[in-house]
């Protein structure tokens, strides 16, 4: 997991969002941009994925860390 950008954003009346995003590679290239990851108890939403077009081996996921 690579973080890749974060920040803070004003959210409705006296309270902040946090925004941050992950670029993570894994092996299983089955993964559809609807599932979320579950890594050490945080969840990340998928936003966008980049498939291995040389060896189709592997993914990239650029995923959104999830905050409530």
């Amino acid at each position: 997991m690579k973080f890749q950008s974060g920040s803070i954003v004003n959210g409705e009346g006296d309270t902040a969002a946090n925004n941050t995003r992950f670029k993570i590679r894994i092996r299983k290239t089955d993964i559809k941009a609807d599932y979320h990851i579950v890594y050490k108890g945080l969840i990340y939403d998928i936003e966008y994925i980049y498939p291995d077009f040389k060896k189709n081996s592997f993914i990239d996921l650029m995923v959104k860390l999830k905050t409530e």
